[in-house]
């Protein structure tokens, strides 16, 4: 089936308190990137949220963020305050998450506890970029580091913590690159992703707003830890999440 690309495309990512949202992980960031014909119009949306629970040393390690730091930046509000405004800015918009099952789930859990249906219900349809680079790049890695690497280059990125806003836009940069031609592709609409070539311009971010450290070996290695704890809760069948 031959595809094209949705106007309004909003490429999203989170950040947690572990890995899995049914035994009472939560969310504790998010952060929406859009972009409309293949273009970043420098909208944005990015929330914190007081998760009501202590954050695991590991969790602190990939994100830096404490409970204390989470209920400043919240003000001490849960993701249910927010659930209209997240559903009113993606309503129509086709998403585009990296491992998108991973941030659904919390989505479907956050969403369900405040009274709301689950994250597809809001928008138009849910692009796994994972799933898209594994086609384009099938037998090799395909995490976004790896992704980084390979369209942007090492020198244009750096930092040592995961931020929801930071790497949302940093795969909206990789996306827009990895899909500058496929037309006539014939993919599940999860994965339907062309245009032509653009590459993308800086999101404009307030001054001090992100931290842009680099990347030392010490938070690699704490990467590649949790990339392996990982795999053995999926079985293997989830790429390294680590530094994207």
């Amino acid at each position: 089936m031959s595809i094209s690309t949705p106007s309004r495309l909003l490429v999203f990512d989170t950040e947690t308190t572990g890995l899995d949202p049914k035994t009472g992980d939560k969310m504790v960031e998010a952060a929406f990137v859009e972009l409309i014909d293949r273009k970043k119009t420098g909208r944005f949306l990015h929330l914190y949220f007081d998760p009501k629970r202590d954050v695991p040393d590991e969790a602190r390690e990939v994100h830096n963020l404490s409970r204390d730091e989470l209920v400043r930046l919240s003000g001490g509000r849960v993701f249910g305050h927010f659930a209209q405004q997240i559903i009113d800015f993606i309503k129509g918009a086709t998403l585009v998450a990296h491992n998108s099952k991973f941030d659904e789930g919390f989505f479907d859990m956050e969403f369900q506890h405040a009274g709301y249906g689950k994250l597809s219900d809001y928008c138009e349809s849910i692009i796994d970029s994972l799933a898209v680079a594994s086609m384009k790049r099938p037998g090799r890695q395909n995490s976004l580091d790896a992704l980084l690497r390979e369209y942007v280059g090492t020198e244009n990125y750096s930092r040592e913590y995961h931020g929801a806003l930071l790497d949302a836009d940093l795969l909206a940069q990789v996306y827009l690159l990895m899909t500058v031609s496929q037309e006539g592709l014939s993919l599940d609409t999860r994965l339907k992703a062309t245009g032509p070539s653009l590459r993308p311009a800086r999101l404009e971010v307030p001054e001090g707003a992100l931290s842009v450290v680099s990347v030392n070996e010490a938070a690699m290695e704490r990467h590649r830890s949790l990339s392996e704890r990982i795999k053995k809760t999926s079985g293997g069948s989830v790429i390294e999440l680590g530094f994207g």
